[in-house]
């Protein structure tokens, strides 16, 4: 029987009602089969939430992810206890109300416009009116939120106030919604010791390399990545609603009390995956964007990461754990002295298959003799094969220096003759020094043929944080010492040889150095 028109009307205010009371209360339906749900780039922070091992979390890549909203949502989550849509309980190592510290940027520009309009909408009505539980600071802002319910707070600063700011309360979770200032993260973390609490970053990377260096790549004492940090990125089209068939959303159109999607295959569908975007949004802001804007925020791609030197490095891939280097390999050595710096001295050796290792290193300060009765030292004790030994072409006291001149180089090279060992200038070649060294790392072939020992700590920072200055597009000069000696060795493209051969001519003639037999 065909519905009257008072019966349709009353079902219709009905949903309506319905729909008023889930849109209150949207945290409670933020799983799947619900009317709202994570996307892959969500469902992996609240996934790794739930493993204890993870004490900080980075949400980084593009634009318009849902950085914002699942930064909040979790926000929610601690002050509460549990999951709002399962009930599920979140341990905690204390029985008190949980404090969380929630860090935006300007006041009026991000703050005020984004991240508020978004506590608002995703806070659940039935647990207080946001205008009893909130109170203002004096720019205006609802900068404190306080949970009836359990007592917990949540405090919203702005990354523009003073970093002393940030020092002396406790907290349970501070999240920092686009990078902060390195000072303000110093300042703010030690309010985490107490609770055991815990960090999450939700930002579009551009310009933040210390966050690369300090947050993402972080490593323990000994040089081993900090396993305690969880990283997820990607791209925008993550957030974009998506059509049973594969294809994106590219838009909606309302119908009633919801929306369906338009599919580009499809045409009109009722049933699809719910998600903030559609591919007509995304067009559209893509177009006021330029190409290495589009890196970062549509793609995700950190724009800091394009100034780096030695882009192929990953220490995923190259890192690799000490193992003794067999007697038949050969190693090169390269210098770069200081006057007043600590020397950086380099060994690398090869394989039969023409693998490189960086094995071995020294980083300290002493006279030119010292140094090079280390670098014999250190090759007698770990029995290595010396192919070659290079030092900084300015080790020989430029163009003004006297004949007679006691000279860097002549007082290592005195060292080394005594041991039957050449000392050669290194070539200053910089430019094909760095692509021989990339591409080494990764071959045409997609194979890695560099690697370096993961107990390397200070060389392995330095080519991992090698960058362009942006000013003058040359490689930095700071901590760049590893570097230089790094792409010096790559520069002499070493092929195997069997040093057993050698040592036979080495017999025959006891004084000739080594650096010629090879090449004989």
């Amino acid at each position: 029987m065909a519905l009257t028109k008072e019966k349709r009307a009353e079902i219709e205010a009905k949903l309506k009602e319905l729909e008023k009371v889930r849109d209150a209360n949207l945290i409670y339906h933020f799983k799947k089969g619900d009317y709202w749900y994570p996307n892959p780039f969500q469902e992996k922070i609240l996934a790794a939430w739930k493993n204890p091992r993870y004490k900080v979390f980075v949400g980084s890549g593009a634009n318009r992810k849902g950085k914002t909203t699942i930064a909040i949502i979790i926000s929610y989550a601690v002050m509460f206890g549990e999951w709002p849509w399962s009930g599920e309980k979140i341990d905690f190592p204390h029985n008190d109300p949980r404090q969380v510290l929630y860090v935006g940027q300007a006041w009026e520009s991000h703050i005020q416009k984004v991240v508020e309009p978004e506590l608002e909408r995703l806070w659940p009505k039935h647990r207080g009116d946001i205008g009893s539980i909130t109170k203002k600071n004096n720019q205006g802002v609802k900068a404190r939120w306080r949970d009836p319910s359990t007592g917990s707070e949540l405090h919203i600063y702005s990354n523009n106030q003073d970093s002393d700011t940030f020092e002396g309360d406790q907290y349970d979770l501070i999240v920092w919604d686009e990078p902060p200032k390195r000072a303000n993260r110093i300042a703010a973390i030690r309010g985490l010791v107490d609770r055991n609490g815990r960090e999450l970053f939700v930002a579009t990377l551009l310009k933040e390399a210390w966050m690369h260096r300090e947050v993402v790549k972080a490593r323990l004492a000994d040089g081993t990545p900090d396993t305690s940090i969880f990283h997820v990125d990607g791209e925008i089209f993550e957030n974009v609603s998506e059509c049973a068939c594969g294809e994106y959303i590219s838009r909606l159109e309302r119908d009633g009390t919801d929306f369906i999607g338009i599919c580009s295959k499809c045409g009109p569908v009722k049933d699809f995956i719910k998600r903030g975007l559609t591919l007509d949004g995304v067009d559209q802001f893509t177009k006021g964007l330029r190409k290495d804007e589009i890196e970062a925020r549509i793609k995700g791609k950190p724009s800091y990461l394009g100034n780096l030197v030695l882009p192929n490095f990953s220490r995923d891939i190259h890192v690799k754990d000490r193992f003794k280097i067999p007697l038949n390999w050969i190693v090169d050595i390269s210098i770069d002295f200081h006057p007043s710096k600590p020397w950086a001295v380099l060994f690398e050796a090869t394989g039969p298959n023409d693998f490189h290792y960086m094995c071995d290193f020294i980083h300290e300060k002493g006279n030119p003799k010292y140094i090079a009765e280390e670098i014999i030292r250190k090759a007698k004790n770990n029995e290595y094969f010396i192919n070659s030994i290079t030092i900084d072409p300015l080790a020989k006291g430029g163009e003004n220096a006297q004949i007679d001149e006691m000279t860097v180089f002549k007082i290592m090279e005195k060292v080394f003759r005594s041991y039957n060992h050449r000392l050669d200038v290194a070539s200053k070649d910089k430019d094909n020094g760095i692509t021989l060294l990339n591409d080494s790392l990764m071959t045409e072939n997609e194979m890695p043929a560099r690697f370096i020992f993961r107990d390397l700590v200070p060389v392995i920072e330095q080519l991992e944080d090698w960058m362009y200055d942006p000013e003058t597009l040359k490689p930095s000069k700071e901590n760049d010492d590893f570097c230089e000696v790094a792409y010096r060795i790559a520069l002499r493209d070493t092929k195997w040889k069997d040093p057993y051969d050698r040592e036979k001519r080495l017999a025959r003639l006891p004084k000739a150095d080594m650096g010629e037999l090879m090449t004989a």
